[in-house]
């Protein structure tokens, strides 16, 4: 199973969020709060959860 640190895919996202989102893709574990609202579509929460909104651009756009 490829490393979010070395596969093309996971260098897209922010590296803080590469481990969580591969867990969730690969093995079905659920991320953190903040990922979790993007990927639930609850913008208005994953806004009010993330570190820096620049990065929430990057991780819609990846997951999209």
């Amino acid at each position: 199973m490829p490393r979010p640190e070395s596969d093309t895919e996971y260098q897209k996202l922010p590296e803080q969020y590469r481990e969580g989102m591969r867990r969730y893709i690969e093995e079905g574990i659920m991320p953190g709060s903040f990922l979790r609202a993007v990927l639930e579509d609850r913008l208005h929460d994953a806004v009010m959860r993330c570190d820096n909104i620049s990065q929430l651009k990057r991780i819609v756009m990846w997951v999209y």
